[in-house]
């Protein structure tokens, strides 16, 4: 896993009232540590909201981050 930082671009998947996961971009705002920090997300329509002291997982698991995987 890579060492998260502020302004870092990764990938965030949002809890959502309908119980329905879709990944959305998000930036790094404040980093508390390897696995957790708060973030600026983005969904489908650019509109920006955050979430604070999220945790990260390599699933992609709802109200998780995790970092940005480049196609083979």
């Amino acid at each position: 896993m890579q060492t998260p930082y502020v302004g870092q671009t990764i990938w965030f998947t949002p809890v959502t009232p309908d119980g329905f996961s879709r990944t959305c971009a998000a930036i790094v705002t404040q980093v508390h540590s390897n696995t957790c920090v708060n973030l600026a997300w983005f969904d489908a329509q650019g509109v920006a909201q955050n979430a604070t002291s999220v945790s990260y997982s390599e699933e992609g698991t709802s109200g998780t981050w995790r970092n940005i995987v480049a196609p083979i």
